[in-house]
């Protein structure tokens, strides 16, 4: 008869799974809960606080409308909700809405994508680099706000100057950004894809671009407010319709409540496209620790 091989006996209150003590595991719960609930009570204290900021200026925009400023240069909080519910009502704020957010919206993707692209052409050949790297950055130091008259004269006044304003003012801020997170790629991780075999493909795709997102998406995020911006610069010079137009328009008219409405309107935009790039951030950026408390810890 062969030998009976006695079974092993885990001592008590040991994780036999991970090997961690019992104590250990429900300690750690316990810190990972009260730093949950810290960044919770943080984050309910910033939103009452940006609740009482936004209060605290209407009270103070209300009160000095009514006591040291003529209302016809500042209007009332009143008077603009007014004036925004009726642009609602008539359907012209969502149709001038519609335009100047096609506008930014292609004039973004254009020059997003002509900015990353030329970004990761220079970061794999540097001899190109040297050659255009300084010629890009002469056109960079160039106001684009002073090309946007030559640029309507250009392209006239309808759809394709504004996409053009847009995708300028994107480009270059994509460009620079992205080369950046390019060139900062670590060298000894791409050497160790090489040596254990990594084609070029892999290790573009699989380290050079993901050591790089962070860049990238930090980038393309920031650049939406230069999109709208240039959009509105389009539409402020020469235009007959788009957000920036009505704005004009309703200056022209001495609307000041009217003016008011459409910077509101252009600040829910850009705060919307905000939300949506973060949105997207985070679940590109997953792997990476999240802070204690910011925009991504949410």
């Amino acid at each position: 008869m062969g030998r009976s091989v006695p079974h092993r006996v885990e001592p008590a209150g040991i994780d036999q799974a991970a090997g961690v003590p019992d104590e250990d595991v429900g300690l750690r719960e316990t810190i990972e809960a009260q730093a949950r609930n810290r960044t919770r009570r943080r984050w309910r204290t910033v939103r009452v606080g940006q609740a009482a900021l936004v209060l605290a200026v209407l009270a103070g925009w209300t009160f000095a409308a009514a006591r040291w400023i003529d209302p016809l240069f500042i209007s009332t909080p009143r008077a603009v909700l007014d004036e925004l519910v009726t642009l609602i009502a008539s359907g012209q704020l969502g149709r001038h809405l519609g335009i100047t957010l096609a506008e930014v919206l292609t004039g973004y993707l254009a020059g997003g994508v002509a900015g990353l692209g030329l970004a990761f052409v220079i970061s794999q050949t540097p001899t190109f680099g040297l050659l255009i790297e300084p010629f890009v950055l002469a056109c960079y130091a160039v106001p684009r706000v002073a090309l946007a008259p030559l640029i309507i004269m250009w392209f006239g006044i309808g759809f394709l100057p504004k996409i053009v304003l847009a995708g300028t003012l994107v480009f270059f801020l994509v460009f620079m950004n992205s080369l950046t997170g390019f060139r900062n790629v670590s060298p000894e991780l791409v050497g160790v894809a090489r040596v254990m075999g990594a084609s070029r493909c892999h290790v573009l795709t699989k380290i050079v671009l993901w050591s790089a997102m962070p860049y990238l998406l930090a980038t393309l995020r920031l650049s939406l407010p230069s999109a709208v911006i240039g959009a509105i610069i389009g539409e402020f010079i020469s235009a007959n319709r788009g957000l920036g137009y009505l704005i004009s328009a309703m200056s022209s008219q001495f609307n000041t409540a009217g003016v008011f409405a459409g910077i509101i309107s252009l600040m829910v935009v850009v705060a919307t496209l905000d939300l949506v790039a973060a949105a997207i951030e985070r679940r590109l950026l997953r792997w990476r620790p999240r802070p204690a408390l910011g925009r991504e810890a949410m």
